[in-house]
């Protein structure tokens, strides 16, 4: 027993520093171009290359510099940041929200409605709520893995 609450600690801490490794990378993206580390900022740019569409005009832009990421993965990497920090808060609602997992689902239909209405030409979708829907599906995204990893530890 004392294996598993000290391992799902462990799970919980390398949780949140990966989490927040990417939030504080992203963040001062800028000012490691600006400090003039452009191999360093080359490496960032491309290793979020490969997780977000990295559209300059859906991007923040800092200090004159765009961000590596567009405005709604930097909002889905810190909503699951607050997610995660925030679960450890949340533990008597941990197994209600984990049977109602569906309420997951519920961001990812935003998103999905915000970029179907913006294909088509319905409606454009904006900086405002591009950044909603990623705050909702990563804080989501953040409580819901916080609590499964715990969840895996108390089956084990």
């Amino acid at each position: 027993m004392n294996f598993r609450v000290r391992g799902r600690g462990l799970l919980f801490v390398i949780l949140l520093l990966i989490s927040m490794t990417c939030c504080v990378t992203i963040t001062m993206f800028p000012l490691i171009v600006h400090l003039g580390e452009i191999k360093i900022a080359m490496g960032i740019w491309y290793f979020f290359s490969h997780l977000c569409h990295q559209d300059l005009s859906r991007s923040l832009n800092v200090l004159g510099v765009f961000l590596p990421v567009c405005s709604r993965c930097l909002a889905i990497y810190w909503g699951t940041l607050f997610g995660i920090i925030s679960s450890q808060l949340l533990l008597v609602c941990s197994l209600s929200l984990l049977r109602n997992y569906y309420l997951l689902f519920i961001p990812v239909v935003l998103i999905i409605l915000d970029i179907g209405l913006d294909v088509t030409g319905i409606w454009s979708n904006n900086l405002l709520f591009r950044v909603v829907t990623g705050i909702a599906l990563g804080y989501g995204l953040g409580i819901y893995s916080t609590f499964a990893l715990k969840r895996a530890f108390v089956r084990s």
